[in-house]
């Protein structure tokens, strides 16, 4: 078959058979994300965390930037790889919605680590106490 000029070969370019969905979407999103995000986390929380161990070289020069004594959260912290990384006396609290993973988190780097559960989502911080905020997706 010829699209657009380029060749493509029929047996290795078809159309995937009509997809069934992996779990019904109910009215209620957010059970629905409780259900199918946060409870999948906690449970693959272990296997997550082995696959997520090396930094952003772009997170690390940042962070590596950060003035002593400044205060910043990682939002979705997840297994707390970024925690550790700044200069001396900078902090990094890490919030994150799976219990497991924070549980990872707060010995990231072989130390104790402030960590809270909650959303990110939930703006309950008052305004002006971080520095900084991380979210890397």
């Amino acid at each position: 078959m010829v699209v657009a000029g380029l060749q493509f070969s029929p047996c290795l370019h078809t159309m995937p058979p009509a997809l069934t969905p992996i779990a019904p979407v109910t009215s209620d999103a957010v059970e629905f994300e409780q259900n199918n995000v946060h409870t999948v986390y906690d449970a693959i929380a272990d296997h997550f965390s082995s696959t997520r161990y090396k930094p952003w070289p772009v997170i690390a020069n940042f962070m590596s930037s950060l003035a002593a004594g400044s205060v910043g959260i990682d939002s979705g912290c997840g297994n707390g790889k970024y925690l550790p990384l700044g200069t001396p006396n900078v902090l990094t609290v890490g919030l994150d919605r799976s219990a497991n993973l924070l549980k990872i988190a707060q010995r990231a780097g072989d130390a104790a680590r402030d960590v809270a559960l909650g959303d990110a989502l939930d703006d309950c911080w008052r305004a002006g106490c971080f520095v900084r905020r991380l979210a890397v997706c």
